[in-house]
């Protein structure tokens, strides 16, 4: 039971609270006993000791004399209460799942009598409100369906008089002793595939070291590149690593902002990060949260060197910070998106890159990513930092704040140019078709030097008119 204790204590205080979670939430969160930190002065990671990993874990016996079968089990809800017995433990579970009903019941019927025109605040609060309890009823009726468990375990088993007939069938002892061998062989299997667990230390299994050496990389790209002189001039990041969903879905934030690392949450003013870890994801878990700590940083960044707008196209913006992170796929709470190949024809077209729309699918997420990342290639970071300086308007401003990127491709010398282009020039090359296909690889490069020195005439002799213009000025 005490595997919840702890994180029912924090559910507790989290739903007194009656407001949405945010960054001194995971502090609180954190700040309870059994909770540890790693990391550099840079970027410092909290964390419980331990977390659960897939598999059956290795056996260890315990000493008989440490096995106290008599004594009462401690209260669910309270730890100090030694002296409750099964019943009174049982009683409480029972109380507190009714409270919670109660409580959703009680909230559920004062949202619905709020006028149409209520006050946008008293609905939030309601909903964080119901939300909370909700989540406290999850938690109490996994303490009751535990509890009762347990009791069942320690009824005594039926009198072998209420069993009479099964002995008295004469053919049948070879069946059972034919199905008891594939019982003793299988005897492993009688588990879910899959489903067992077992604890194991959270800084060794998801090598927290390296999860805040990487992160501190990811943020030292960014200002490497965009040269804001930050250095982390501010406190050092800190990241509260969470492997319980239940407390992660307490202490998410919400934002508009779509994500290629959805289990990640951030706030720039106080440099925090929640992270969401499972087992599934465990190969993008420092790529996410460094993604994060990316994001932290860009923002900084920005707010220094472009203090008019500090608002960059998406292109530029998730690219960067992809790049700075590594990050190369689509991070969700329990399962990992990445594409070695694009297909040609899912390939996003310009229009929404420029204006990204439906992120929510993972996978035109991962093509927005792969292709952001190739433009932010084409362009190089200090070109890109030059434009940032004065980009404005974000998406929608790039059509006229691209004549502010200097040096640019003979291919792309105007917007227009570089929309109607990238495709062929940017992206036919991460695709199936160039990779797996040869011949069609062979075209095309044959077709862009053709394009390239068609190009390179006509800037010869756009460069000569221009010459001549001058002369007769003169």
């Amino acid at each position: 039971m005490e595997k919840y204790l702890s994180l029912f204590l924090t559910m507790l205080f989290l739903a007194a609270e009656m407001s949405a979670a945010g960054p001194k939430d995971w502090e609180k969160a954190f700040s309870k006993d059994g909770v540890y930190k790693d990391g550099t002065s840079n970027v410092v990671v909290y964390y419980f000791d331990k977390c659960l990993a897939p598999g059956p874990g290795r056996k260890v016996a315990e000493p008989v004399k440490e096995v106290k079968v008599e004594e009462p089990a401690k209260g669910p809800f309270n730890s100090e209460a030694e002296w409750e017995t099964d019943d009174d433990n049982l009683k409480k579970a029972k109380e507190n799942v009714q409270h919670y009903n109660d409580e959703i019941a009680y909230v559920k019927e004062q949202l619905k009598g709020l006028d149409p025109d209520a006050d946008y605040e008293e609905v939030e609060n309601l909903k964080v409100e119901l939300k909370a309890n909700q989540t406290m009823l999850e938690i109490a009726q996994e303490v009751l369906n535990e509890l009762e468990g347990e009791l069942a375990k320690k009824e005594p088993p039926k009198a072998e008089d209420e069993k009479p007939a099964e002995p008295e069938k004469p053919a049948e002892p070879e069946k059972p002793a034919e199905a008891e061998k594939p019982a003793k062989e299988e005897g492993d299997k009688k588990p879910p595939q899959g489903k067992e667990t077992h604890e194991v230390s959270t800084k060794e299994y998801y090598n927290v070291t390296y999860l805040a050496r990487d992160s501190d990389y990811a943020y030292q790209n960014i200002n490497n590149w965009l040269q804001s002189g930050l250095q982390w001039q501010y406190s050092s990041t800190k990241i509260y690593l969470v492997t319980s969903p239940k407390m992660w879905n307490a202490l998410k934030t919400t934002s508009k902002m779509f994500s290629p690392a959805r289990n990640v949450c951030w706030d720039t003013a106080s440099q925090s990060v929640l992270l969401y870890a499972s087992p599934q994801i465990k190969d993008k878990l420092n790529a996410s949260a460094a993604f994060a700590v990316a994001s932290i940083a860009f923002d900084q960044a920005m707010a220094v060197i472009n203090q008019k707008s500090s608002e960059a196209p998406d292109i530029f913006s998730y690219g960067l910070r992809a790049k700075a992170a590594g990050l190369d796929a689509v991070v969700d709470l329990n399962k990992i998106t990445q594409l070695e190949l694009l297909k040609e024809k899912e390939l996003l077209l310009p229009t929404e890159l420029m204006n990204p729309t439906r992120m929510n699918d993972s996978k035109r997420c991962f093509y927005f990513i792969k292709q952001s990342k190739a433009i932010v290639d084409l362009f190089g970071t200090n070109r890109i930092k030059e434009f940032l300086k004065v980009a404005k308007g974000g998406n929608s401003g790039f059509r006229s704040s691209y004549q502010h990127l200097i040096n640019r491709a003979e291919w792309a010398w105007d917007y227009d140019d570089f929309c109607n282009n990238m495709s062929k020039r940017l992206f036919f090359p991460l695709t199936e078709t160039a990779n797996k296909d040869p011949q069609k690889m062979a075209e095309w490069r044959l077709s862009i030097q053709q394009e390239d020195k068609e190009l390179a005439r006509r800037t010869a002799e756009r460069k000569k008119r221009e010459e001549d213009r001058k002369k007769r000025q003169k």
